[in-house]
């Protein structure tokens, strides 16, 4: 298990994602070089992927879409992205692959 795709803040967490656009269905993929892989089905063009990720890291994580900002790499596949409000534990057991599975 990689604990370093996501880092508690006081304020909340910082996920670091590899994003995929375009693809066949929005889903978490599993992990790549310390990061979380989300594919969305949007393409990444006027900025329609980056939408995408923070709405389904949102829906994920039980948040508000306004809760879910992309700190760096807008224009880049690696991605870090801040959820205000969500603990450690929560995003860990909804995005990390053997927590949901437990």
């Amino acid at each position: 298990m990689n604990r370093t795709a996501i880092q508690e803040r006081d304020d909340g967490v910082v996920i670091r994602c590899r994003v995929h656009p375009a693809a066949r269905k929005t889903a978490l993929t599993g992990l790549h070089d310390g990061r979380i892989k989300v594919s969305v089905t949007a393409p990444a063009d006027k900025d329609r992927a980056n939408t995408a990720l923070r709405k389904y890291l949102a829906r994920c994580l039980d948040v508000a879409a306004g809760q879910v900002q992309i700190l760096r790499g807008r224009t880049d596949r690696n991605k870090d992205v801040f959820a205000a409000g969500v603990s450690l534990e929560r995003a860990q057991a909804s995005l990390l692959p053997d927590e949901r599975a437990s």
